[in-house]
């Protein structure tokens, strides 16, 4: 199926399958790093429960033992390294909009050197997720992410000059949300948190609350495990084409107790974007993600 991968390095069949894997992963990040790429399961969930629920109703109806449906995503039952994307749904199609640096992976740890974006997670405020989701009086509620309305329209990210990091807000909680383009359907990530806009004559500019009357989406999130906080590496990008009005960046949360850092999903924004608080991002530094 990888050629040009399997053929870089050799199989022993006595070797731990889970040692295989990360040799593979590792030698496929080398040539394609956009394996960062992965974001939160949109539907594996949902099909999950439903299969769940109808062999239960067959076990029920005719007596015969049916074995519990294992709703856990196959290849986690495998301990591999986070910037393998097992956590989470891959982001198909997109390549780097320039080459890494310093980038290696040795075993199971990735090196990379980035420049970073602190991102704090609002909980004080949660808004319906990016798309068509139902709100309480039973309409649809749509939330625009602004590259599909003005993909070439800057997005100045808008924050306190004392602010140390970007808020996200939480995503409705019991909701989907899921982001589209017309080139490839649907990405099949959920939208976790969003970072509502709202429109100026000649810009977008990000706002810090929730507001019912929020019809836009500066960025996004896409994050498969809950968290305070975690950094956006903005050194490393990845688009689907100048056209398409959008950047995809790898989002990582650290350890304190080793320094070291986990890969945890993505963020999608808008590819012109400015800070009005350019101390808020990182030089450049060394990554670790294991």
């Amino acid at each position: 199926m990888f050629p040009e991968i399997t053929d870089q390095f050799l199989i022993d069949y006595e070797q731990p399958i889970e040692d295989l894997m990360v040799q593979f992963y590792g030698t496929l990040a080398r040539i394609d790093a956009s394996v960062l790429c992965f974001g939160a399961h949109l539907y594996y969930q949902n099909v999950i429960q439903v299969v769940k629920s109808k062999s239960v109703q067959l076990s029920n109806g005719n007596g015969n033992n049916y074995t519990p449906f294992n709703s856990k995503v196959p290849i986690q039952k495998f301990d591999l390294p986070s910037w393998t994307g097992a956590r989470g749904e891959h982001v198909p199609g997109i390549h780097l909009r320039s080459l890494l640096e310093n980038f290696k992976v040795v075993g199971r740890y990735m090196y990379l050197t980035s420049t970073s974006i602190p991102v704090s997670i609002n909980r004080s405020f949660s808004q319906a997720p990016i798309q068509y989701c139902l709100i309480d009086n039973g309409q649809m509620n749509e939330l625009y992410p602004i590259w599909l309305i003005h993909p070439h329209r800057l997005l100045f990210i808008d924050t306190l000059s004392s602010a140390t990091s970007i808020p996200f807000i939480c995503t409705t909680a019991k909701q989907i949300g899921s982001f589209h383009h017309e080139s490839v359907e649907e990405y099949h990530i959920k939208a976790t948190h969003i970072l509502p806009a709202q429109r100026e004559d000649e810009f977008w500019i990000t706002t810090t609350t929730s507001s019912s009357e929020s019809q836009y989406v500066g960025a996004y999130l896409s994050l498969t495990e809950d968290c305070a906080d975690c950094e956006i590496l903005s050194g490393v990008q990845f688009e689907l084409s100048p056209q398409s009005g959008y950047v995809v960046m790898p989002v990582v949360r650290r350890n304190d107790i080793n320094g070291f850092y986990k890969s945890i999903g993505v963020c999608i924004t808008g590819y012109r974007y400015k800070l009005s608080n350019p101390g808020i991002e990182n030089g450049e530094r060394e990554f670790i993600i294991c």
